[in-house]
Parts: structure tokens; C-alpha cells; sequence
């Protein structure tokens, strides 16, 4: 099993003032970062005599990229769907979120045979008020929230291809001027006409790479940061 070697440092804000701590790890490759998050990290720090840091109610853990000062998306599943490389630094941190981070995806739907077997990652987390699709421009160090040339056909779409983002309780995707164009059931979305998702909704970017919508807790409530500060008001 291929393992990526990284260093990871959990500062002070995390444990307490004056005890920043700093890991080497090799971590696998293929394994899902929320894995990682929940159940490596915790056993990791065990091993080591080190306390597992605490979670702040309605916050949860993510990796931030150290020189890129960009958090790890859980967007992409795994540290290889990450794009992390050998010898660099990750930090970790606390993140506030109104939903649990594997609440909301974009599932990828398998188009062609030669997908199977092949490294794509199954689906999309929408662990970010505000997310980026298209690809990483590394010659102009511009990069995005979620690299679509990891799924087959990824190359056609555009480098800031669409955007999904957070409004008033609904994620609504708007394209970005891409140059094949963003499509939801079959129908056109532009900047002006951008489209508010419902599960299932089938998300088409470009005219080869395809997602469903999907909320794993379909029918509950989403409590929005409004309603959690009403909660604690009235608490």
C-alpha cells in the first residue's frame, strides 16, 4: 500500500497555550480524510501518550495546506484525491460548519467502463460554505476548492468552471463562464441564472463529467447558523 509521508502540526489553539505539537506521518495514501480525522488521528495521538484535543460543539476538524493556507478539501475523499504529496506540511484545525461535513455530496456517476478499477473519487463533500469546481492552475499558482481533472473528461472543463455556495439555507450553483457549460437535469445554468439544489438533482459540468446531488440525511431539518444562535439564545 503506497503511503504518503507529511508533517502535521496541531498548534496551540488547538490544545492549549504553550503546546503545539508536530507529527511525521506516513498516511495512506487511498485512505478518506474524514477517516483519518476521526478515527487515525485520535489512535495516533494515543500511542503517543499525547490527549486527543477536544471538538468545540458545531465546529469540526479539517487539514489546512501549510504555504497554500488552504484547507484539505474532505471534498475529494482521500489524501491522494487531495492531491498531497510527499514532505508537506498540513495543519490541523477547527472549523465551524452549520451541517456535518458529510452531510451533502456530489456523487459521481460512472460514465465508462474503464472507470472501474481506476482511482475517481465516489464523491464530492460539500464541507465549505463556499466551493470552487474546475482544475488547479499550477503554472499560475491558482488553485481551486475541488481539481475536476481527478475524475475521467476532467480536462474539458474550465479552470473556475462553477461555483456551489451557501445561501439562506440552500446551496444554489451558478457557472462561471465555463467554456462547455453547467447544466442541472438537462437545463442551462449561468452566473445570472444560477440553480438552488434539490437531492437528486443530476449536475452536469461540461457535456462528459456527471453528479447527483445527495443529502445523506434527507428529510431533516438543516439547522442554519440563525436557528443555532436562536437555540442558544433561548437555552
Amino acid at each position: 500500500m503506497p503511503y504518503v509521508a507529511v508533517t502535521l502540526e496541531i498548534p496551540e489553539t488547538v490544545y492549549r497555550p504553550g503546546y503545539p505539537v508536530v507529527l511525521d506521518l506516513d498516511i495512506p495514501w487511498h485512505m478518506p480524510i474524514p477517516l483519518f480525522l476521526q478515527e487515525a488521528l485520535p489512535a495516533i495521538l494515543r500511542r503517543k501518550g499525547l490527549p486527543v484535543p477536544e471538538l468545540p460543539e458545531g465546529h469540526f476538524w479539517r487539514l489546512v495546506r501549510l504555504g497554500r493556507m488552504r484547507p484539505l478539501p474532505l471534498l475529494t475523499h482521500t489524501f491522494r484525491g487531495a492531491g498531497v504529496w510527499d514532505g508537506e506540511r498540513l495543519r490541523l484545525e477547527a472549523h465551524a460548519l452549520p451541517w456535518p461535513p458529510d452531510r451533502f455530496y456530489l456523487e459521481y456517476v460512472r460514465v465508462i467502463s474503464s472507470d472501474r478499477g481506476s482511482f475517481v473519487p465516489e464523491r464530492i463533500y460539500l464541507a465549505q460554505q463556499q466551493i470552487t469546481l474546475g482544475r488547479h492552475d499550477l503554472s499560475r499558482d491558482r488553485f481551486v476548492d475541488v481539481d475536476l481533472s481527478l475524475f475521467p473528461h476532467g480536462r474539458r472543463v474550465s479552470r473556475r468552471h462553477a461555483e456551489i455556495v451557501f445561501e439562506e439555507g440552500h446551496f444554489v450553483l451558478r457557472d462561471l463562464n465555463s467554456r462547455h457549460g453547467t447544466w442541472v437535469n438537462g437545463r442551462p445554468v449561468t452566473v445570472q441564472k444560477a440553480h438552488r439544489l434539490h437531492p437528486g438533482d443530476r449536475v452536469s459540468l461540461g457535456d462528459r463529467l456527471h453528479f447527483v446531488f445527495r443529502d445523506a440525511q434527507r428529510g431533516s431539518p438543516l439547522l442554519t447558523e440563525e436557528d443555532r444562535v436562536r437555540k442558544e439564545t433561548s437555552s
